[in-house]
């Protein structure tokens, strides 16, 4: 079923103001399209796109994903909590130096730099401008209040830590090692049982970076920009037989590809096998996003901080 408009929990985005309704809360991901796509057929494609979306003047540059966690007021307390955020870099992002100056190749890929987490506003504002352009597609879920509670303190611990410092993209959020914004969002669908192996598949993908293009503090070698650009060989990711390091991250321009072929088609963006629950179909301004009731999914009992890596 299509809802033109959105419930409360997502109109209310701008305000910050409104109560959550009821006795559950709510998790909602937005997912962001890099300007101008980002080619990871291979590691020319990818660099090119890259610079292309660099020089494009326009935010969230490589794509990007956000996080907004409502929860009711605990008993005994007033306040309701609220999160609107997303991972991002520090405002000295060291790339472009690491890239040129330093030789990283691919290893930047594997690169963890300064990072921090955005602020209500700013996020707020950009999704208010990206509803009005379509630039944003978003996955709603009331969830349970015990569900809620569990995000409720991830995200507190997670910033109360300091790992909100550490930006990467193949970083594991719950590992104690910082994340890309991707990672991050990632993190709150695996922590409230929502992340089916039909909506990992879509998002999630896994590249080979060949030694020999591979710089930096892994391997100690430098590899010039120009070897990424203008490659005197053609270039391809490695083969499983040959050497290299593999990384696996979310894709948030995928994502966005399969929100909105999702929506359009009419399909469940979950894939309907391993929760069995529809969604609305609705949309905010023009942008286009799913609302679940994800209220009667068990909350996960694994350990919310898994083994950290440092």
């Amino acid at each position: 079923m299509k809802h033109r408009g959105l419930t409360i929990l997502v109109a209310t985005v701008m305000t910050l103001a409104a109560p959550v309704p009821a006795l559950a809360g709510s998790l909602t991901i937005y997912a962001i399209p890099s300007p101008r796509g980002i080619d990871w057929s291979t590691p020319k494609s990818l660099t090119w796109s890259a610079a292309r979306n660099q020089l494009s003047g326009q935010t969230h540059k490589i794509g990007h994903a956000n996080i907004h966690v409502r929860c009711a007021a605990a008993e005994g307390d007033d306040r309701d909590f609220e999160v609107l955020t997303g991972m991002t870099t520090g405002e000295d992002d060291p790339t472009m130096r690491l890239l040129k100056e330093e030789g990283y190749g691919l290893g930047i890929l594997f690169a963890t730099v300064p990072g921090r987490l955005e602020t209500q506003e700013e996020v707020s504002r950009d999704l208010y401008d990206r509803f009005e352009t379509g630039k944003v597609n978003f996955l709603q879920f009331r969830v349970s209040s015990p569900t809620c509670a569990r995000l409720a303190e991830y995200v507190t611990a997670y910033k109360s830590r300091g790992y909100d410092r550490f930006y990467g993209l193949p970083n594991r959020p719950r590992h104690g090692e910082g994340a890309g914004c991707t990672a991050f969002a990632a993190s709150f669908l695996d922590l409230a049982g929502l992340h089916t192996d039909y909506l990992r598949s879509r998002w999630k993908k896994t590249r080979l970076a060949p030694e020999f293009l591979t710089g930096g503090p892994m391997t100690g070698h430098f590899v010039p920009l120009a070897a990424l650009l203008r490659p005197i060989r053609p270039l391809r990711w490695a083969r499983e037989t040959e050497p290299h390091f593999a990384i696996s991250f979310f894709d948030p321009d995928a994502l966005v590809r399969h929100l909105e072929s999702s929506w359009n088609a009419g399909r469940n963006p979950l894939g309907g096998r391993e929760i069995k629950t529809s969604p609305d179909f609705t949309t905010m301004g023009i942008a286009k996003g799913f609302v679940f009731d994800a209220t009667t999914v068990p909350t996960p009992d694994d350990p919310v901080w898994q083994q950290p890596s440092f």
